[in-house]
């Protein structure tokens, strides 16, 4: 907000030492952004590696485009961070410690319940708030959504995992019929 507050304040001066202080200010901010990715990635990844986890990410493809429907201060919000930076962070720091990154699918993981699964927009009545109508469970929207994440992607890791030892021993399978 600080940046952006800065910008329009030196937007409609055209002198060459505004236009240079912008400069300034856009790398200072880059710098900012990338430094805050690097500390958020390398957390995220020691606190994985600690615990012997993957990480699931949501595959944030489209998400400029899906959030149109917002307001103009949250469209800004969603549009000044970098998602792509701090996912490859996340996955040249996972593949460091050999911690597995599992991208998965964000579609109505906060209209979900973790608890029953059922999905429904009325669940999410207010935006911190999560309510399934079916079962009752009440939780904070953004913890459910986790919960749903979690889930997708431990579905993703077993399948994944199950897909690499089927093809492993069909490698072994075919060396020991080749002897």
């Amino acid at each position: 907000r600080k940046y952006r507050r800065q910008r329009r304040l030196l937007a409609p001066m055209k002198t060459p030492s505004a236009r240079k202080h912008r400069k300034q200010m856009s790398r200072k901010e880059a710098r900012f952004v990338k430094d805050t990715n690097h500390c958020i990635s390398k957390k995220l990844v020691q606190l994985a590696f600690d615990r012997q986890k993957a990480l699931a990410i949501e595959c944030l493809q489209g998400i400029r485009q899906r959030g149109n429907g917002f307001n103009r201060a949250v469209r800004t919000e969603l549009n000044s961070w970098a998602f792509h930076q701090l996912k490859l962070f996340l996955a040249y720091k996972s593949q460091r410690l050999g911690v597995t990154l599992i991208e998965v699918d964000p579609r109505y993981s906060s209209q979900t319940c973790s608890k029953c699964g059922h999905c429904e927009r009325a669940n999410r009545k207010t935006q911190e708030g999560f309510r399934c109508i079916c079962c009752g469970f009440e939780a904070n929207a953004d913890f459910n959504a986790a919960l749903n994440l979690k889930a997708r992607g431990e579905l993703s890791a077993a399948l994944m995992f199950r897909e690499e030892a089927t093809a492993s021993n069909l490698g072994q399978a075919v060396s020991f019929r080749g002897r």
